[in-house]
Order: structure tokens, then sequence, then C-alpha cells
């Protein structure tokens, strides 16, 4: 029996982590990292889990804004790629940004399942159900209930990011966003417990996009 068709499908940890900005990290696409987003991060980045920063972006913001908005908290190297809808020139749900995406997951991880992915999403229809249908696993942060969706063995529902860790099987770590921030010790052991050499935004990789549309 293989691990898709197991009983359990969250039986273990994702090995990379699909993370949109506004509704999940932010209360809005231009509003600042929520706190506990920030312990969030920080303690999967710390775990070893591959972060990959998708999301939609408004026509009037500049490109590299969400790298921007990461860094302005001091979490900009949790992430390994950023993917911003704008510099793509197309934008969830279209099946080019996914495409995009799973090329990245591909590269990241490039022995483990399409199903090792967890894509986390506010949205329903931009980004739950695309993923889902693309074989990843999926968890809906919402305040609102579809019976639907969460009948589905792959979908686990959270009010809040703060309930992350706990619904991908990952313990969190306490108070090293602020220690992430803040202390010059911090910033030295996160680049040491954390592989920071292949992060990369749409800035830096537009020529590998052809490759990853397929």
């Amino acid at each position: 029996m293989t691990y898709r068709q197991s009983i359990d499908p969250w039986a273990r940890p994702p090995h990379v982590v699909v993370l949109d900005y506004g509704g999940v990290l932010a209360t809005g696409g231009r509003s600042p990292i929520l706190n506990a987003a920030v312990d969030v991060v920080v303690a999967l980045a710390r775990h070893g889990t591959k972060l990959i920063l998708a999301s939609n972006t408004a026509v009037d913001q500049p490109i590299g804004v969400r790298t921007e908005q990461l860094r302005a908290v001091g979490v900009d190297w949790c992430f390994d790629v950023v993917i911003e809808s704008e510099q793509l020139g197309c934008a969830k749900p279209d099946p080019q940004f996914f495409q995009c995406v799973l090329g990245e997951i591909r590269r990241l991880a490039p022995r483990a399942e399409t199903f090792d992915t967890v894509w986390v999403e506010d949205s329903d229809r931009r980004g739950i159900v695309p993923a889902i249908q693309y074989g990843l696993r999926a968890v809906w942060i919402s305040q609102e209930q579809d019976a639907r969706l969460t009948a589905v063995q792959t979908v686990r529902h959270i009010p809040d990011i703060a309930e992350l860790p706990a619904a991908l099987g990952i313990s969190p770590l306490p108070n090293l966003a602020s220690a992430a921030q803040h202390s010059p010790i911090a910033a030295t052991d996160r680049s040491l417990s954390h592989d920071t050499t292949g992060r990369e935004d749409l800035l830096t990789f537009p020529s590998r996009l052809s490759g990853g549309l397929r």
C-alpha cells in the first residue's frame, strides 16, 4: 500500500508547504504579516519544511511586494520561493499559475510525491479546490463552513494560521518570531539551521518559468 492509498492521508508531515498571503499570513494583500503567522513560518522553516509563497497581487502593487512584506518582519529567509501573479502574468486559479508552482515543488523536493505538499489557502475556489485536483493536500483557513469541502479526506479546515503546525503534524516552536526578527544571534543561527541558498523569487528565476509550465 502506498502512502497515497493509506487510510490516514495526514499520517506524516509535508515536505513542502505552499502558503497564500492575504487571508493566510495577513488579513489582506496590503496588510502586514500577522504576529501569529511569523511564529508559524519560523517554526516550519526551523523544522526543515520547504516553504513557497504563492500569491495573487494587485496590478498597482510593485513586483516584489510580497518579498518586501516578508522582509519587513524578518521572515524572508524562511521562504525558498516567492511567486507573485503580476510577475508571472497569470493568477490563481489559472492552471498556468499552478503548473508554475508544481514545477517549483518538483525542484525543491524531487524525490517526494505530489501528495507530500500541502497548499494553505483561504479561498476554496481559487486555491483549495484546484490544489486537491492537482493531487495536493490542502489546509483551508476560514471562519466559514463547507461540509462538502471538509468531508474530503485530503482537506483540513482551521480557523486561523496559529493552528497550522498542529494541522500539519508539526510541533510549533514558541517565541522564535521575535528572536528571528530582532536578535543578531538568532540571525546567525537561522542561516545554519535552514538552507537559504536556494531561496528565489520571480525576480531571480524568470528564465525557468517556461520550463515549469508543463
